[in-house]
């Protein structure tokens, strides 16, 4: 089943989604697939939908932080949108040309080198038990830098938080 209604305040952004073959709601009651904002003009509307952002740079830390599943930056093609819509829907993570290169590059969120170390382990499928191990801690102490971790990328849970990193450090590798 492909997804198809996107909720979004942002006339250019209406304009690029009906390019791509979305149908636009009009409010979030109407229960869109997947909310679409332009985050570097405000933060996304609240409708339960996971939430593709358009964002710089500049805006990529916040709206990671605020729980969004997509980025795009600037002018990318029809196919480009089209996927981020799609993966967002569907519950995937998708980053935009360059902005993968941005996230994993910098420290855009505040992650210490610790937290990035953590975080690469953690994408490379291992358990807290074996981070612990491997890391020399205790294992309550790798719980607890996994919630700062959680709460500094705006993901939640275990679960999410290593889906996460594993499509960081698929980006980084490539």
């Amino acid at each position: 089943m492909e997804l198809t209604t996107v909720l979004t305040e942002s006339k250019v952004l209406r304009t690029r989604l009906r390019d791509a073959g979305f149908t636009i709601v009009a409010e979030p009651g109407d229960r869109p697939d997947v909310v679409a904002t332009d985050f570097r003009e405000r933060a996304a509307v609240r409708s339960g939908a996971p939430v593709l952002a358009w964002v710089d740079t500049g805006s990529l830390p916040a709206a990671i932080r605020s729980g969004a599943r997509g980025f795009l930056q600037g002018e990318v093609s029809t196919g480009t949108v089209r996927r981020a819509v799609l993966t967002v829907a569907a519950g995937g993570v998708f980053f935009g040309p360059d902005l993968l290169t941005t996230a994993v590059g910098g420290t855009w969120c505040g992650l210490t080198g610790r937290e990035r170390e953590i975080l690469r382990l953690l994408a490379a499928g291992r358990s807290t038990a074996d981070l612990a191990r491997h890391l020399v801690l205790a294992p309550k102490t790798v719980r607890n830098h996994l919630t700062r971790i959680g709460g500094k990328l705006g993901q939640r849970g275990h679960a999410e938080l290593a889906a996460f990193a594993a499509v960081l450090e698929k980006g980084a590798e490539s």
